[in-house]
């Protein structure tokens, strides 16, 4: 158990497990755009990645947002 467990924090791409994006690699290939091959595991598990991290940084800049505009003024 050791083992595995010291295997999977040195190869953190190994142990990604994309859950959430994965699915939206098969909808954006069944809606016909160009993604690669599915064949390749690699390239859609990069794919999937960047779906991901797009993802995120797209909901950090309306969370900033959000935070910016409701944000109680600074009374003097």
């Amino acid at each position: 158990m050791a083992e595995l467990d010291r295997r999977r924090r040195t190869n953190q791409l190994a142990a990604y497990r994309p859950y959430l994006t994965l699915p939206a690699v098969s909808y954006a290939r069944i809606a016909g755009l160009p993604m690669p091959d599915p064949a390749d595991d690699t390239t859609t598990l990069a794919a999937a990645f960047l779906i991901g991290v797009c993802a995120m940084w797209i909901s950090d800049v309306l969370f900033e947002f959000v935070v910016r505009r409701f944000k109680p003024g600074v009374e003097e």
